[in-house]
């Protein structure tokens, strides 16, 4: 296991330089797909992050009703596309040939915050990571869609040629490995090399001292972050972290891995911001990725 610091970071994650053809392409385009009745928030939350990660181009793409409340909170930056829904509120199965025609158009996607739960989220969620063709950060509830079947989400997961990284909770990471949370805490290690081998793509296994790992077999240890993290939306806010550096062009090992710490390292600069860990909110966490980000290149 190696610890990441911040000069390994910085090697992996290219400095913003100016250039005469540099343009918002350069830095890539991230769909984030999420959102349903009452949990609007989560893509928003995600769409912001990918932003002020990097990203040059976003795009949430949510159901029709969730769209409309999101517009009134959204970054007039962020793009929208809003897709057909259930009655219940939630994407709907007839929003898959529209999803997948921007999953395919895009850098990177980011499915999962806010998407509820149900039959059609599930065959939805099947359906975007077996035709995307672009790399994929999975998270929420389209971790649970997988958790469902994990014989089915594995084998799909497998069979994709661009990258794929999960971001589960210790709970989440438990629901797909059919074991409790508390085997997944008895040995975090044991539990992320497990998860890498089921899926094998690359797994960020959050918590304190989140640890990311992937095929090759390396597991890096985070040591950046604090227990104001523990709030709403600090996951979301990550999923559209590891988004944009994945966007970017990264290794998905150390595109995951330079997510985990910037985001734990902007948490950080917002503790010393607000006064304390208690009340930090994941929109604190937002506002200090620039400098998390910059930080890298001019000194932590």
């Amino acid at each position: 296991m190696s610890k990441l610091d911040h000069a390994t970071v910085a090697k992996w994650l290219s400095a913003r330089v100016n250039a005469p053809d540099v343009n918002k392409s350069t830095f890539g385009h991230v769909a984030v797909i999420g959102g349903s009745i009452g949990l609007f928030g989560a893509p928003v939350l995600t769409s912001h992050a990918a932003m002020r990660a990097g990203a040059g181009l976003v795009t949430l793409a949510s159901p029709s009703e969730t769209a409309n409340v999101v517009n009134s909170r959204l970054s007039p930056v962020i793009m929208t596309l809003a897709l057909p829904q259930t009655p219940a509120g939630t994407v709907s199965a007839m929003a898959i040939p529209s999803a997948i025609d921007l999953a395919n158009r895009v850098t990177t996607v980011a499915i999962g915050p806010g998407l509820g739960v149900g039959r059609d989220v599930e065959e939805f969620v099947k359906s975007i990571i077996s035709e995307c063709e672009s790399p994929i950060v999975i998270d929420a509830d389209a971790l649970n869609a997988i958790a469902r079947d994990v014989t089915i989400g594995s084998d799909l997961i497998r069979r994709r040629k661009a990258a794929t990284v999960l971001t589960p909770h210790p709970k989440e990471l438990g629901r797909l490995l059919s074991i409790s949370t508390s085997e997944v805490q008895a040995d975090r290690s044991a539990a992320v090399r497990r998860a890498v081998e089921t899926f094998g793509c690359v797994v960020i296994l959050k918590g304190d001292r989140t640890l990311i790992s992937g095929p090759s077999g390396l597991i890096f240890e985070n040591p950046t972050g604090n227990a104001g993290m523990a709030t709403a939306g600090s996951g979301d806010v990550l999923t559209g972290v590891t988004a944009a550096i994945l966007a970017q062009g990264l290794d998905p090992l150390h595109a995951a891995s330079a997510a985990v710490y910037v985001h734990g390292l902007a948490a950080d600069l917002a503790v010393s911001t607000v006064g304390g860990m208690a009340g930090l909110i994941a929109t604190d966490i937002i506002d200090h990725l620039p400098r998390a980000i910059g930080s890298l290149h001019h000194g932590p």
